[in-house]
C-alpha cells in the first residue's frame, strides 16, 4: 500500500505540474484495508501537503460461521500497540487508520 500511494503521489505530481486549474485531484482506492499503515502514514502526509485527496473504499465481507455467528470483519480486528511503559495494548484497527476518507463496504 505504501508503494501504491508513493506511486500515485508521483502520477498526481506529473500530472498537476505547473497546473493550478485542479485544485483537489483524488484518487479512489479499493482495498480491503489490511496493510501496515506506519509504512503508508508518511506518504499520505506528503499527499495533505500538495492537497492531494484519498478516498479509501474498505471491501469487507466477514464470512458467516456454520453456527451463525460472523468471522472477524474489518471492524472487529485488534492492532498490537506499544505505550510508553512496554506493555502493548490491543486497539481497534481503524483508531488510528491512517487515510482520513474512508468507508466499509460489507455487502455488494
Amino acid at each position: 500500500m505504501a508503494n501504491f500511494v508513493c506511486d500515485a503521489n508521483k502520477l498526481l505530481d506529473m500530472q498537476n505540474h505547473g497546473n493550478s486549474a485542479v485544485n483537489c485531484p483524488f484518487v479512489i482506492v479499493l482495498s480491503d484495508g489490511r496493510f501496515n499503515k506506519e509504512n503508508v502514514r508518511r506518504y499520505i502526509r506528503e499527499a495533505k501537503e500538495k492537497r492531494y485527496l484519498f478516498i479509501f473504499i474498505v471491501l469487507d465481507k466477514p464470512k458467516t460461521l456454520e453456527n451463525g455467528k460472523t468471522e472477524s470483519g474489518i471492524m472487529s480486528l485488534r492492532s498490537a500497540v506499544k505505550n510508553e511503559q512496554g506493555s502493548i495494548k490491543l486497539v481497534p484497527y481503524l483508531k488510528d487508520f491512517p487515510f482520513d476518507y474512508y468507508c466499509i463496504v460489507q455487502d455488494t
